[in-house]
C-alpha cells in the first residue's frame, strides 16, 4: 500500500528510504535525511520514494532493464540508420547512457503492421558500433513480433558507453499501411562487487 496522507510519517519512512537507497537492510544514521524530508508533504515523498527506487531497480545487479527506440515510418532500402530513443522524437537523441558495466542480453522488436515482404534487420550497437550476436530479423518468420535472448550473456559495455539500435531494410520491405517500428534493448548491469 502506497503512503496516503492519513498515514504519512516522516519518522517511520525514512528508514525504508535510507534503504531504498541502499538496496538493502543495511542501517545508518537516518537524522540528517529525516530532518531534511519531515516537512514534505505525502505525495511529494512518494514521488521521491518512487524516483530512488527506480534507481535502485535500474542499478541492482542481475536486473533486466529495457531501453526503447523508435521509428515512424519503417520504409525500404535502408542501410545501418540509427533508431531515436523514445517514441520517435528527437532524432538527435540516438543513445542511451550506460549506468555501470554490464551486458547486452535481448532484443524485442515490434512492427506496428504485419511484414508482407522483404527483411528487417535489427542490431544492438554500443558507442554506435555493431554488436556480434546481436541481431534481429523480422522477415518470413516472425512476420511482426521478435525477441531475441542471450543468456547468459556474453556481449558486455562499460559504464558511460552509448547503447543504440540501427536497422537495415532491404529494397522490397514491406509492412502493411503502418510500418511503425518499436525496439526494445535488454541489458542487465554489473555484479555485486560492481556497485
Amino acid at each position: 500500500m502506497g503512503i496516503t496522507e492519513s498515514i504519512y510519517d516522516a519518522a517511520r519512512t525514512t528508514q525504508a528510504l535510507i534503504k531504498t537507497w541502499l538496496g538493502g537492510d543495511e542501517m545508518t544514521n537516518e537524522e540528517p535525511v529525516h530532518d531534511a524530508t519531515e516537512d514534505i508533504d505525502a505525495v511529494l515523498w512518494n514521488k521521491m520514494v518512487q524516483a530512488h527506487s527506480e534507481i535502485a531497480k535500474r542499478t541492482r545487479p542481475g536486473n533486466l532493464v529495457a531501453y526503447y527506440f523508435s521509428q515512424a515510418d519503417c520504409t525500404a532500402s535502408q542501410t545501418d540508420v540509427v533508431l531515436p530513443v523514445g517514441e520517435g522524437g528527437d532524432a538527435a537523441q540516438v543513445a542511451e547512457v550506460a549506468w555501470l558495466d554490464g551486458s547486452l542480453v535481448g532484443l524485442a522488436v515490434w512492427v506496428e503492421g504485419a511484414r508482407t515482404a522483404g527483411t528487417l534487420t535489427v542490431d544492438a550497437t554500443v558507442n554506435g558500433t555493431k554488436v556480434a550476436n546481436m541481431t534481429l530479423d523480422i522477415n518470413a518468420a516472425p512476420v511482426q513480433y521478435g525477441r531475441f535472448r542471450q543468456l547468459p550473456a556474453i556481449d558486455t559495455f562499460s559504464s558511460l558507453d552509448l547503447l543504440g539500435i540501427k536497422i537495415t531494410t532491404d529494397g522490397t520491405w514491406a509492412a502493411g499501411a503502418t510500418p511503425a517500428l518499436r525496439v526494445a534493448l535488454l541489458v542487465s548491469y554489473g555484479e555485486e562487487e560492481d556497485i
